[in-house]
């Protein structure tokens, strides 16, 4: 008598695969919300006070860290993370970014923002920074995708390059001395160097410091941000290579290269440097923190009032929270993908369960 084989439930293998296609579901979902919570990532900082990005919003503090203010993108017009922050000498907050390509000059007591370098704007394509040049309405920037240092007036349509071409690789953030050197992050060329003004308007290489030196850990050669103290020390934020999550605080000598590596705490990822009066801040994009550094000991402390702790500490759980459920949702997943192989193994006859080999070819056999 043959023995027939039962097919697995309609109701059962239509339950696993409804659990399969929620599992996959909830993992996209949870992973695009994780990167809605993320760390402070830049941070400007003058004419008394403090601006901070973080996970969509702007924070702002006075010099000493207390609260002064939480604005949503609603109220700042961002449309997403800022490619660059920068507080102006007149108090207003310069808002530039990528997705789309603008710049704005905003007023932070009413948030009216006025567009400049419109025509420049969308051809800046990567990791762009910007600064106000030495002659009234003049903006320098650089171009990370175009390995290019541009000067843009206000009333023109056109920028000028202020560099022979392959002087740059991939530069990033810029920055004036107290004696108008004006020093930029090459970062492909794993160099801080200084460019001097030439006699035909543009600039020149000047000094120049490897970010490949004695203080280098794991190969976090990539200068990023810069800021400039009282005493013309230069304070870099140098990554590792993109994939990786490090990145350290490096303080240079303008003469000598490489003094100083900030011992900021265990897992710490500088994103952002700002120099307000005597005191040096730095982003942990990780760690969820902002710290102050005392230039004169290289003393890290935490930096912001309960309040403003309080609201990353709410960012960073929202953010674990999240990242666990995308964590039990790849489990789900990979456990309903292995159920519902192994029925589907149960519902075969056992003789047709695995393809079998074919045999050897015999040429004696043939014909």
């Amino acid at each position: 008598m043959l023995r027939r084989h039962k097919p697995l439930p309609a109701g059962l293998a239509t339950l696993f695969l409804l659990l399969l296609l929620v599992s996959l579901a909830a993992r996209f979902w949870a992973g695009e919300q994780v990167y809605r919570f993320i760390g402070p990532t830049h941070i400007a900082a003058g004419s008394g006070q403090v601006w901070i990005f973080v996970s969509g919003q702007l924070f702002r503090l006075s010099p000493g860290g207390e609260s002064v203010g939480v604005y949503p993108s609603s109220q700042t017009g961002l449309e997403g993370d800022p490619i660059d922050l920068k507080v102006m000498s007149d108090g207003r907050l310069l808002l530039a970014e990528q997705q789309p390509a603008r710049i704005r000059l905003c007023d932070p007591g009413t948030w009216e923002c006025e567009p400049i370098l419109a025509a420049v704007s969308p051809g800046i394509k990567r990791q762009f920074k910007i600064i106000p040049g030495k002659q009234s309405g003049a903006w320098l920037l650089t171009d990370a995708a175009g390995d290019t240092l541009w000067e843009m007036q206000q009333s023109a349509t056109e920028p000028r390059a202020l560099l022979p071409a392959g002087t740059l690789a991939g530069p990033n953030d810029l920055v004036f001395d107290n004696n108008d050197g004006l020093w930029v992050a090459d970062t492909d060329h794993r160099r801080i160097a200084e460019l001097v003004a030439g006699d035909d308007g543009g600039y020149i290489p000047g000094r120049e410091h490897s970010a490949v030196n004695e203080l280098t850990v794991d190969q976090r050669w990539y200068p990023m941000m810069l800021a400039v103290t009282s005493d013309q020390r230069l304070w870099v934020a140098q990554a590792a290579d993109f994939s990786k999550p490090w990145s350290d605080l490096v303080v240079y000598d303008p003469e000598g290269g490489a003094q100083a590596l900030i011992n900021l705490p265990e897992g710490a990822y500088a994103t952002d440097v700002a120099v307000l009066d005597d005191q040096v801040l730095v982003t942990d994009l990780e760690q969820f923190a902002v710290y102050r550094i005392d230039p004169g000991s290289l003393a890290v402390n935490r930096f912001g009032d309960e309040s403003f702790r309080r609201s990353l500490g709410d960012i960073q759980q929202s953010r674990l929270e999240y990242d666990r459920l995308g964590t039990w949702a790849l489990v789900s997943l990979v456990a309903c993908g292995a159920l519902m192989i192994l029925f589907a193994i149960l519902a075969t006859p056992k003789g047709k369960r695995w393809t079998q080999l074919p045999s050897a070819f015999d040429p004696e056999s043939v014909t």
